[in-house]
């Protein structure tokens, strides 16, 4: 693992392949290569997948290059992809699905393709009690780092980071060459828990975090996975919610523990938030290094989206301009108007008495889980990109733009926050100085509302319900 690990870091690994098939995926009579093959890197680290074929005939090669499969209602039919499989020097069967080629037909057949992963599945000779994941992540993460090594009498460092739940244990520690993950938990999800932490890891550092290396033990079975991960640009940083300083360490573990508990929930209406909230921090980092115009959209969207699903209730109305509504309706009825005109506006009326974004976040400031300046920031922030606005590339204004976005980012988190059921210190970067504060379980619970749209007989109180505890 740790010389396979230090090829890939230099750019350096070269694995020779036996017996590699390439056979087409979804076609009533598929195409099959077959020959020896090079799984390699290239200048940019990134892999590559070599095999070379027997020739094919000069009519079927020029048949296979010039048809191109077609299937209605299909971007890329799967027709189009082929399943890999090869032996490496050991004896060891290794496997890449839907791969895109580029085949060079001759007196041989040269295939090359850039496989997403390539994977190998071996029994091991002793049945491990814990599912658990061995993983290395190219990226070097900042951390509130509090567990110390011992290097000798008179050196050590804080290098690791340690935490559990009830039925997870964590561990990362920190090396030149990148970052070691260690993730435990019972039961036999352990995948898709670890990428629940994964997921959880990122929000928490502000990075994109995903394994170049994998290792993977649930029973008797071990999977290895080599991840091309080394041409992904993957320099995104995203401001992180909580601090990186060591005291932090206890609310890191926290986020972590209150993500992969509430990502484990199945029960609608809340089913899938989690992905949610973490395809929408992706969003933001994405757009973030990429347009400061665009981001600003981005990120009010996302402020939107996870407001609707996470804390607006039926009970954020305006009540008494319900009943103002109510009382102009027959004199509106009563006005003569066409029957056209008559149902836009009460049309009109109706769509004014739902609940809005707008009311459930006034409601989060009445309560104190943010401010009167969150959703001022907001509000600019989005009404100005929705309409088209340019940024003035005066400093002044430039400045209130950033202003307006940390103010929005802050916001954001602290949605998270509240689906989470989160209870413990973060950085407020509505403030100046970016002090931090407490996000508290009473503040949480006031958040809750009553009488949710999706799902009446449920509140927000009782999905984060037992968090005190």
């Amino acid at each position: 693992m740790n010389s396979t690990i230090k090829s890939l870091v230099a750019g350096t690994l070269e694995m020779p392949l036996s017996n590699c098939t390439l056979r087409q995926c979804e076609a009533d009579a598929p195409i099959v290569y077959e020959g020896p093959g090079l799984l390699m890197q290239g200048a940019d680290k990134s892999l590559s997948l070599r095999v070379f074929a027997p020739a094919v005939g000069l009519v079927e090669g020029f048949r296979r290059d010039l048809s191109d499969p077609f299937m209605p209602g299909k971007l890329v039919p799967g027709s189009r992809y082929y399943d890999f499989e090869g032996y490496d020097p050991h004896g060891t069967l290794w496997k890449a699905t839907r791969l895109s080629l580029s085949v060079d037909h001759g007196s041989g057949t040269y295939i090359r393709a850039r496989p997403r992963f390539i994977e190998k599945l071996e029994d091991l000779s002793v049945t491990h009690k814990q599912a658990h994941v061995q993983a290395f992540l190219k990226e070097q993460i900042a951390l509130p780092w509090h567990v110390v090594t011992t290097k000798d009498e008179l050196s050590w460092s804080v290098d690791r980071f340690e935490g559990a739940s009830s039925d997870c244990e964590w561990e990362i520690k920190k090396s030149e060459i990148g970052v070691w993950v260690s993730f435990k938990c019972q039961g036999s999800l352990v995948e898709s828990r670890f990428e629940h932490f994964l997921r959880a890891l990122s929000i928490l550092t502000g990075r994109l975090l995903r394994p170049t290396y994998l290792t993977l033990f649930e029973g008797s079975q071990q999977l290895t996975r080599i991840a091309n991960r080394f041409h992904d640009a993957n320099t995104e940083k995203l401001l992180a919610p909580i601090p990186n300083d060591r005291d932090f360490s206890g609310d890191a573990h926290l986020f972590l523990d209150r993500f992969m508990s509430k990502a484990r929930e199945v029960e609608a209406p809340l089913e899938g938030l989690c992905d949610l909230a973490y395809r929408y921090w992706h969003r933001i980092l994405s757009a973030r290094e990429s347009d400061i115009e665009n981001s600003s959209l981005v990120l009010s969207v996302a402020v939107e989206g996870l407001t609707k699903k996470v804390v607006l209730t039926r009970s954020d109305v305006d009540a008494d301009f319900v009943k103002e509504v109510e009382m102009a309706k027959p004199l509106i009825k009563s006005a003569g108007l066409g029957p056209r005109a008559l149902s836009c506006v009460l049309s009109s009326l109706g769509n004014a008495t739902t609940p809005k974004v707008q009311d459930a976040l006034q409601r989060l400031a009445r309560d104190g889980l943010i401010r009167a300046d969150h959703l001022g920031a907001w509000k600019q922030l989005r009404h100005a990109a929705a309409h088209g606005a340019v940024l003035d590339v005066e400093d002044e204004a430039l400045q209130e733009h950033l202003d307006r976005f940390h103010l929005c980012i802050d916001l954001f988190y602290r949605l998270v926050f509240i689906l989470i059921g989160y209870e413990g210190r973060h950085t407020d970067f509505g403030s100046n100085g970016w002090p931090s504060r407490t996000f508290g379980a009473n503040d949480v619970s006031a958040a809750s509302g009553c009488d949710r749209l999706d799902s009446p007989a449920r509140t927000l109180a009782d999905d984060v319900s037992g968090i005190k505890s």
